[in-house]
C-alpha cells in the first residue's frame, strides 16, 4: 500500500503542469476569502459540521463508499439552499468583497490624521463623561454601501464642536450614527442593521446593536458611547469590547487603519505574523486536496487515431517506389485530464527521410515522430515499422500537354511556355512519362488571343526540379476575322 501511494504522488508529479498550479493559486485565493468570510460570519458549531461532512464526502470518494458519497451529495444540496436563504446578506458581502478586492485594496486613502484620532477620543470621553450617547462609524477597506440606510449628506470637516452639535439630545438626527471616511464627516443620522447576537450585547443598548450589526457586515471601525452607563465601547469584526481608557480606544483606532491602510511591509510583516497566514496554508493545501481528489486522473485512458504519414528532408537524387504509406493507426495513453485539453486535428506520424539510402529502408515509428503534449505517450502504433523503397533519380525531357475544357474556337490555336520541362524520374524505371500534363483551361470564353495562367501536373512517379515553378502561361491565339 505504501509503494502504491508512492507511486501515485510520483506520478501526480510527474503529470502536473503550469496550468495546474495556476488552478489551484485561483482556488486557494478563492478559498482563503471564503474561509476568512466564513470565520467571521459562521458559529463555530456551523463551522465543525461543515468541515465533518466534508471529511465525510472525501473519504466516501476515496474508498467508494457509492451510497454515503450520494447521500452526502443529497445532503450538502439541501443545506446549500438553505445557507442561501439564511445567509443572504453574508453572502452579499462575500461577493462584494471579492469584486473589490484589487479596487479598494490599491485605492489611494489620505489615513486618518494624529489629530482627527486625538479630535474622535476627545469627543468621545466628553460625552460619555456628560452621558451623551454617539455612534461613530469610520470606514474600512469594504463598501458599506449596502449595510446603511437613511442619514443627511454632510461631508464636513471632522471637529469636536461637530461631533457635539450632531449628538446634542435636540439635534434631530442624534439617534443614528455619524461616517467618516477620509477625515471627513460624510453622512450623520444613518441608521444601522441590529446585531442579533445576544452573547455579544449582554451588556449593550439598541447603539450597542447597531454598532455591532455594522461591524458583522463589513470590515468598519464603531465607537459607541452609552447615554445609560457613560462608557465607551467598540465594534470590529464582529466583537464588541468595552475601552478601560481614552489610550486604549486611541490604539484600537491606530491598529484599525493601520491594519487597513498602513504601509504595504507593515501590512504584509502583520499579515506574515497573523492567522491570516494559517487561514492561506490551509486554503493552499484544500486547493491542492481538491486538485488531486477531482482534476488529477491517475487512471490511464487510452484513444486511437487514423493519422496522416507526413515525409520530409527527402535527398533530391532519391525518390520513393510505390507503394508508399500514407496512414497509420496511433493508440495514446493518458490522463482523462490531458486528453480534454488535446486537439488530434493536427496530429501526424512526421518522418525525416535525410538520412534515407538507396534500396529497402526499414524506419522505427517511436515518440519522437508524434508531437504530444506532456502527459500523453505512445501506446502503441500500426505500423511500427515503415518499410520503405527508395530509388535514384535520372533526369528526363518531357513535352508541356495543355489540356483544354469548353468548346474551341474554329482556327484557334495554342501552345504553353515552356513547351519542355525537365522531370526526374527512377533511375531503373522503364515506364518514363511522355508528356506532363497542365490543369485543365477553360476556352469556352476565350473570343481573342490571350495569355492564361495554368499548373503542371507531375506524375506520381516523377519530380519537378528544386528550380522548376510549377505555373505556366498557356498562350491561346485567335485568327483575325
Amino acid at each position: 500500500m505504501f509503494e502504491s501511494v508512492l507511486e501515485f504522488f510520483s506520478d501526480l508529479i510527474k503529470n502536473i503542469r503550469f496550468v495546474d498550479l495556476l488552478d489551484i493559486g485561483i482556488v486557494s485565493f478563492f478559498l482563503y476569502t471564503f474561509i476568512n468570510w466564513f470565520r467571521k460570519s459562521a458559529s463555530r458549531r456551523l463551522l465543525i459540521a461543515v468541515t465533518i461532512f466534508i471529511v465525510v464526502y472525501l473519504l466516501s470518494r476515496i474508498f467508494g463508499l457509492y451510497l454515503t458519497e450520494m447521500l452526502i451529495k443529497i445532503v450538502i444540496g439541501v443545506i446549500l439552499i438553505a445557507a442561501i436563504i439564511l445567509f443572504q446578506s453574508d453572502i452579499r458581502r462575500l461577493i462584494d468583497l471579492i469584486g473589490t478586492w484589487g479596487g479598494l485594496r490599491g485605492s489611494k486613502r489620505t489615513g486618518i490624521l494624529n489629530t482627527s484620532v486625538d479630535t474622535i477620543i476627545s469627543a468621545c470621553s466628553k460625552m460619555a463623561e456628560k452621558r451623551v450617547g454617539a455612534l461613530i462609524a469610520i470606514r474600512g477597506r469594504e463598501i458599506w454601501d449596502n449595510c446603511i440606510n437613511g442619514g443627511i449628506e454632510l461631508d464636513g470637516k471632522l471637529s469636536q464642536p461637530l461631533l457635539y452639535s450632531i449628538f446634542n439630545t435636540k439635534s434631530p438626527g442624534h439617534d443614528g450614527a455619524i461616517l467618516i471616511e477620509d477625515n471627513r464627516i460624510i453622512k450623520f443620522g444613518v441608521h444601522l442593521t441590529l446585531s442579533t447576537n445576544l452573547k455579544e450585547l449582554s451588556v449593550g443598548g439598541t447603539r450597542h446593536a447597531a454598532a455591532l450589526g455594522l461591524s458583522e457586515k463589513c470590515d468598519a471601525f464603531v465607537i459607541a458611547v452609552s447615554e445609560e452607563r457613560g462608557t465607551i465601547s467598540v465594534a470590529e469584526d464582529g466583537k464588541l469590547k468595552i475601552m478601560s481608557s481614552s489610550s486604549e480606544l486611541k490604539e484600537r483606532i491606530e491598529s484599525f487603519w493601520d491594519k487597513n491602510f498602513g504601509k504595504k511591509e507593515e501590512t504584509i510583516s502583520r499579515w506574515w505574523k497573523s492567522k491570516s497566514l494559517q487561514t492561506a496554508i490551509v486554503a493552499v493545501f484544500l486547493s491542492m486536496v481538491f486538485w488531486a481528489l477531482f482534476a488529477y486522473q491517475s487512471d490511464k485512458i487510452y484513444k486511437s487515431y487514423t493519422v496522416p504519414i507526413e515525409f520530409r528532408n527527402l535527398r533530391p537524387d532519391l525518390a520513393l517506389e510505390d507503394p508508399i504509406p500514407i496512414e497509420g493507426r496511433v493508440t495514446l495513453s493518458g490522463s482523462e485530464q490531458a486528453f480534454r485539453l488535446f486537439n488530434s486535428n493536427n496530429l501526424n506520424i512526421s518522418i525525416d527521410m535525410e538520412r534515407l539510402e538507396k534500396g529497402e529502408n526499414e524506419i522505427m515509428v517511436a515518440r519522437d515522430n508524434l508531437e504530444l503534449p506532456s502527459g500523453i505517450n505512445l501506446y502503441r502504433v500500426d505500423p511500427r515499422v515503415l518499410k520503405i523503397k527508395a530509388s535514384a533519380m535520372k533526369l528526363v525531357r518531357v513535352p508541356v500537354k495543355v489540356q483544354v475544357t469548353g468548346r474551341m474556337h474554329k482556327n484557334l490555336s495554342l501552345y504553353a511556355e515552356p513547351g519542355y520541362i525537365m522531370l526526374k524520374v527512377p533511375a531503373n524505371s522503364y515506364n518514363v512519362p511522355r508528356y506532363v500534363s497542365t490543369e485543365p483551361v477553360d476556352l469556352s470564353e476565350v473570343s481573342e488571343s490571350s495569355a492564361i495562367p495554368s499548373r503542371l501536373i507531375p506524375p506520381k512517379t516523377a519530380r519537378l526540379l528544386p528550380d522548376q515553378s510549377p505555373e505556366i502561361t498557356v498562350r491561346v491565339q485567335v485568327p483575325n476575322r
